[in-house]
């Protein structure tokens, strides 16, 4: 929990994200989530409309595609650059 309040909304989210990704290195990774995103914002102490706009956002900066569940990352090292 500690975590969750040393980091921004958004780096708690890509740090979930590449938690959930099981591909290594640098490139394109594909991954569902295990529950829904109301779950997942909650599990990230968000409200929900801000896990969307994250996503959006990542998505606007052409990291990630979101497609209900399905999240596909375009570049990990970029997403990993983008959450530090």
């Amino acid at each position: 929990m500690e975590a969750y309040s040393l980091h921004s909304s958004a780096q708690r989210v890509i740090g979930y994200l590449l938690e959930q990704c099981a591909e290594e290195g640098d490139g394109q990774a594909e991954l569902s989530l295990p529950t829904s995103k109301q779950v997942v914002a909650s599990h990230l102490n968000l409200k929900p409309e801000t896990l969307s706009r994250i996503f959006h956002d990542l998505a606007e900066a052409g990291l990630i595609t979101v497609s209900g569940k399905q999240i596909t990352i375009h570049d990990l090292r970029r997403l990993r650059e983008f959450g530090l």
